[in-house]
């Protein structure tokens, strides 16, 4: 049984064949590929991670990972992997009963930390803090996960393996909907 993981890799290996034949005579040149990407992954990508993505929502997961797998490994590294597993952070659904626990890595003056700070409350969800500067083992904690100490992060504990939630709209959007699944 194929994993959502490996129905991402797939989906967007798929594009990536279209993508370069849709665009051989520029030699894969497209300044605007995101939006090329988004109109050809919005239904297989809604299907896997069961939900109504929209072309912006995409658009925005796209831009964001290929700007942080440049910055982090260069052109050379594969892309698909590291894509299905930013998508699967950002716009999967929550899966309460497989959660052991939420983690915020978070400082309270930043704008973006308070916007999930008040979903926490606003949904009830039990969420533990970790203000990075205060502490600073939290701090490294999110360094080695992510690579970088920018805030606010989820972290969702699972069964077998952590998940890293940047971007406060998806994590306000997460919370919500995990209240709602409830």
């Amino acid at each position: 049984m194929k994993t959502k993981r490996d129905a991402l890799v797939e989906a967007f290996e798929k594009a990536s064949e279209a993508h370069a034949m849709a665009f051989t005579q520029v030699d894969g040149e497209d300044p605007d590929w995101a939006l090329w990407y988004a109109g050809f992954l919005q239904q297989p990508l809604s299907r896997i991670l069961e939900r109504n993505l929209t072309k912006a929502e995409i658009v925005t997961c796209l831009i964001s990972v290929e700007e942080e797998r440049l910055a982090r490994f260069g052109k050379a590294h594969p892309w698909p992997p590291m894509y299905a597993d930013h998508f699967i952070e950002r716009l999967g659904r929550p899966d309460p009963e497989s959660e052991t626990g939420l983690a915020l890595y978070y400082y309270p003056e930043c704008p973006f930390c308070q916007r999930v700070l008040h979903a926490i409350r606003e949904t009830g969800a039990k969420v533990e803090l970790r203000h990075v500067w205060d502490h600073p083992p939290y701090r490294a904690e999110l360094q080695a996960a992510r690579g970088r100490t920018t805030v606010p992060v989820l972290r969702i504990t699972g069964k077998g393996e952590d998940r890293w939630m940047p971007e406060s709209a998806d994590i306000v959007r997460y919370l919500r909907d995990r209240a709602a699944a409830r």
